[in-house]
């Protein structure tokens, strides 16, 4: 490595001393090696100025990042020799593997996951359970990193997230109308893109295991864990005047700010292109209430996650795959100090999303234009726009549904199932939203907005159409993405990976 001589200060808290002292055992040895040739964190290394050039990162946390990388590698590689030296390791054998090494099981299990993804090891399932894990190859240097640009990923399945764009350390991606493009000439190969991206591979499993934290039952297959299924309503008058449906995305955010929860909020408001979205920093409640109501133009939000970082509280509301990327972050430990910033990811229910173009012939299409549109909305299986004269124009989703991306219909998640907290409309009456609280940092955040009298609230299976419609549509939308996957695969054509 061209400036190996950098990396002892880089991982001095990672067993560097006995790295120098040569107490190492053989097996640390061997694994320490591979880690230290994954181009993960060589990449990192031999770019470590270039990036830092850009101002993305600080010294600190690069090293921090590059520590973190080379830590999830070496304990990854000491795991697949112990994999390998035993021939194949049985669930039981996991969790005392876990417990004899120190390390959260969760982790272990990560690390067989990547392992499965990266072609080192292979997995047995029983009854959709994790049973065994079999090391096969037969040295990890015989492998070709899985890890490559997001351009390698066919931007007919691209969710235009804009993950990518935030976790690039050079700033080399950009991610327009739900198309991304890469400046080749600062591309550093890293894969740091690849791995945050909800489409090139998601461990749905982890993602779960992630956000129940063995407390949120998954009452319902189709709409991930929960602790609380309601309906709530806004109770702040300036934000019921704004707020789409029961205006709770706002006032949870509006809370969060007047309780000094966060000091910043990703999330989107209109840009000075009608009803074209552009991601938003919010720096108070009232910049929450000018951000209210949902945009249905695909729109970068997670573009913008390097102009956040320089807060230390951060709320960031976004769409299922947004969430995704974020869980699938925390997962891979991609930015150790953005997860912590990071306090809570409150996501809205999607089914589809439209790219700018298509909005404007859905409303051509209504006989209207979106000059005149004051509000879109999408409710009870209908697409409608409220003009600024106050008329109502509308049309079935299924007549205005070959406007929408066809990128979004690979997605099988309609609640946001990877957030701390869910809301949408589906399941509420007019003027209501349906909740999921799915984390305890959610309930924490719903719960503090309650005591403050912030909010109105129902049980959602105590009021009609409830929890079933939920389900229910959920299901379908899982349903349509298991076929277009399958679709996809049967032509040959690049699909996302749920794993």
């Amino acid at each position: 490595m061209e400036n190996w001589h950098q990396f002892p200060h880089i991982c001095e808290n990672i067993e560097a001393k006995e790295m120098q002292e040569n107490t190492f055992e053989k097996s640390k040895l061997d694994a320490a090696y591979y880690a230290v040739q994954s181009f993960r964190v060589r990449c990192l290394v031999d770019s470590r100025e270039d990036i830092l050039k850009t101002g993305r990162y600080t010294e600190e946390n690069l090293d921090n990042m590059t520590m973190d990388l080379f830590a999830q590698e070496l304990h990854k590689f000491q795991f697949w020799q112990k994999i390998k030296n035993s021939g194949s390791m049985k669930w039981d054998q996991i969790i005392a593997y876990a417990r004899e090494t120190g390390q959260a099981v969760f982790d272990v299990v990560r690390q067989a996951y990547e392992m499965k993804y990266e072609g080192l090891a292979s997995i047995e399932e029983l009854n959709g359970q994790f049973s065994q894990i079999t090391a096969t190859a037969a040295d990890p240097g015989d492998i070709r990193p899985i890890y490559d640009q997001v351009s390698k990923i066919s931007p007919h399945i691209c969710s235009g997230c804009g993950m990518c764009a935030g976790i690039c350390p050079l700033g080399c991606i950009t991610v327009e109308n739900g198309k991304l493009t890469i400046d080749e000439t600062k591309c550093i190969h890293c894969g740091l893109c690849f791995t945050a991206c909800p489409r090139s591979f998601l461990p749905k499993k982890l993602v779960d295991w992630l956000v129940s934290h063995g407390e949120a039952a998954p009452v319902d297959v189709q709409i991930g864990s929960y602790l609380e299924a309601l309906s709530a309503q806004t109770k702040v008058p300036d934000i019921l005047t704004v707020g789409q449906d029961g205006g709770v995305v706002t006032t949870l955010l509006y809370y969060a700010f007047q309780a000094g929860k966060i000091d910043a909020a990703l999330g989107a408001k209109m840009g000075t292109t009608l009803w074209k979205p552009e991601p938003f920093i919010m720096r108070t409640k009232e910049d929450a209430i000018l951000a209210a109501g949902t945009k249905y133009a695909n729109n970068p939000n997670l573009s913008a996650l390097p102009q956040v970082k320089k807060f230390s509280k951060i709320a960031v509301v976004g769409t299922p795959c947004m969430m995704q990327a974020l869980r699938k972050g925390d997962i891979f430990k991609l930015d150790a100090k953005l997860r912590d910033q990071i306090k809570y990811k409150i996501g809205i229910f999607c089914m589809e999303s439209f790219p700018y173009e298509g909005i404007v012939q859905i409303a051509k299409q209504l006989g209207t234009s979106i000059e005149n549109a004051k509000k879109m909305n999408i409710n009870q299986g209908k697409f409608f726009i409220t003009n600024k004269d106050g008329t109502v124009v509308q049309a079935p989703i299924k007549e205005v549904t070959q406007h929408a991306r066809k990128e979004c219909h690979y997605c099988y998640d309609l609640t946001s199932e990877s957030a701390d907290i869910s809301v949408g409309s589906i399941g509420s009456p007019a003027g209501w939203s349906s909740v999921l609280v799915r984390t305890p940092a959610g309930k924490e955040l719903f719960d503090g907005a309650l005591a403050a009298g912030l909010l109105e609230v129902k049980k959602l299976a105590e009021i009609q159409p409830g929890l079933p419609l939920l389900v229910k549509i959920a299901g379908t939308k899982s349903n349509n993405s298991s076929k277009k996957v399958l679709e996809g695969l049967e032509k040959k054509h690049p699909v996302p990976a749920y794993k």
